[in-house]
């Protein structure tokens, strides 16, 4: 199975240097069989381009789209309209993930996982959180920013930050997967919409499908660091665009 070509995914929205950190990881450490898609979500930052451009002369795409539209349901979109020449497994990848170098190779593994459980509809991979900010620090440098907020521009009620003490084994059902490294199983969306995490995983349960977590393939969420990088970032637009995938 770790033979066959198997799509990746990448969405790209603004932020050119986590963009850069996220390409570099995936390009350094994805076997061959990975076949790369960059969709550029309609980025206005000129250097998420030069980014781009920069991958492409390193020979990572099999393809690349620029988007004129930021839609919040473009990966849906493209799936619905590939669904029948897509095979069994696909993988998604936003960029804000930095894969870390492990003892096993990402996609193998996570291939391997999921062909040893056909009922696993979607497998994520495990967040290293020594990214997460203390709301207490977060306080100091944002002391502008409402409590509510901040405690959504730090995560600071996130599960993940306590995922590493619960895993056992290679995988972990029943353990919700992040969404922005994930593989897909065809088969399990015939008539569940992929969407947000969350609403995608109880759709999916509520129909007999698991989910679960490769717990050998690591990631940094590099977003976690906004509040050094991006002081700016709005995570009320931020909620609204979650919001409207559901739609």
């Amino acid at each position: 199975m770790s033979n066959a070509d198997i799509p990746i995914f990448i969405l790209a929205w603004e932020r050119p240097i986590y963009l850069w950190v996220t390409l570099d990881s995936f390009f350094r450490l994805s076997p061959p069989n990975a076949r790369f898609t960059i969709i550029n979500n309609n980025s206005t930052h000129p250097m998420v381009r030069q980014v781009i451009q920069g991958f492409e002369r390193r020979g990572m795409f099999d393809e690349v789209i620029h988007c004129d539209e930021n839609s919040p349901t473009r990966f849906r979109d493209l799936i619905g309209e590939r669904h029948e020449r897509l095979p069994e497994f696909f993988g998604y990848v936003e960029g804000d993930v930095e894969l870390l170098k492990g003892n096993c190779v990402w996609l193998d593994e996570m291939l391997d996982i999921m062909g040893a459980n056909p009922d696993l509809a979607y497998l994520g991979s495990l967040i290293d959180p020594s990214d997460f900010v203390p709301l207490e620090a977060g306080a100091r440098l944002g002391s502008k920013i409402p409590i509510g907020r901040l405690e959504a521009l730090l995560k600071a009620h996130s599960p993940e930050r306590s995922y590493i003490d619960r895993v056992q084994g290679r995988y972990q059902l029943g353990l919700q997967p992040p969404g922005r490294l994930t593989l897909f199983r065809k088969s399990a969306f015939q008539t569940v919409r992929i969407t947000c995490d969350g609403v995608m995983t109880k759709d999916l349960c509520a129909q007999g499908w698991q989910v679960g977590i490769a717990t050998n393939v690591r990631h940094r969420h590099l977003s976690l660091l906004h509040i050094f990088d991006e002081p700016g970032y709005d995570v009320d637009a931020r909620n609204e665009f979650v919001n409207r995938m559901i739609d």
